[in-house]
């Protein structure tokens, strides 16, 4: 055992410590430090639009890529094919474990 971990009232972050806590050799106040980072930063996706055919996959819970869908249209703006694929009833973090997104990324793939 040996690790004291703090658990999160927020549940995206409290997710995300818990299966960082639970990895073998994880630096929880660096991943804590990283979480905060992100807060401080909100997503913008006018920031970098990508100049290259895009695939953006997002939960339909996840709060953290609320312009997902504004990254897509941007890209489509800048001459460049995109597909949007909104994963029902997933976050940020579980969308990863979703067949939809598997089955997206590799249709994307040449």
């Amino acid at each position: 055992m040996g690790r004291d971990v703090v658990v999160p009232q927020d549940p995206l972050t409290r997710s995300v410590v818990t299966v960082a806590a639970a990895m073998p050799d994880q630096n929880l106040p660096h991943v804590v430090e990283l979480l905060l980072a992100v807060a401080r930063t909100p997503f913008d996706p006018a920031a970098a639009v990508p100049a290259a055919p895009t695939l953006v996959v997002a939960g339909a819970r996840d709060e953290i890529a609320a312009g997902s869908a504004r990254l897509a249209e941007l890209v489509v703006a800048a001459g460049h094919p995109a597909r949007l694929v909104e994963v029902p009833g997933r976050d940020h973090v579980n969308v990863l474990t979703s067949r939809i997104y598997k089955d997206a990324v590799l249709d994307a793939l040449p």
